[in-house]
Order: structure tokens, then sequence, then C-alpha cells
């Protein structure tokens, strides 16, 4: 997926939603999932092709404000 792609998903889920929490899961068991707490944190690096890690970290690791949601976004990914 593009990044551009990835980044109009999350507009429409912003505005659907609001500001909410996302995590990864993996496709085989995405029937298991059933609230937020399942979810895998992930963090996006950039990497170069041959570079490998650690790349460049475009994260920023941010307190939750504590606020209840009711709703979240996962990213399913591949094994």
């Amino acid at each position: 997926m593009k990044l551009s792609k990835l980044r109009c998903l999350c507009d429409k889920a912003i505005e659907k939603y609001g500001d909410i929490n996302v995590g990864t899961y993996s496709k085989d068991y995405a029937y298991d999932i059933e609230q937020e707490a399942d979810l895998h944190g992930f963090k996006l690096r950039i990497l170069s092709n041959g570079g490998g890690l650690p790349g460049e970290s475009l994260c920023e690791d941010e307190e939750s404000d504590g606020k209840p949601v009711d709703h979240f976004a996962c990213i399913f990914y591949e094994d």
C-alpha cells in the first residue's frame, strides 16, 4: 500500500471517529479480535533498500489522554 492511500484511509477514519488509537493484528486470526487490548503496537520506520535497520523513525511516543473511546483502528498484517 502506498503512503498516500494509507493517509487517505486514516483521514476518513479521523473524520468519522475522531483521533482514535490504532494497532496491528494478524489477518490469520482476524475473527479473534474483539477489543483494543488485543492489538499489537507498531512503529513506522523508513528504510532504504539494502540499508536495513534502524532506518528513520517517524513515530513519537505519546501518552494517552485517558479519555475512553468507543472505536479503534486495526492494520492487519500477513505472516
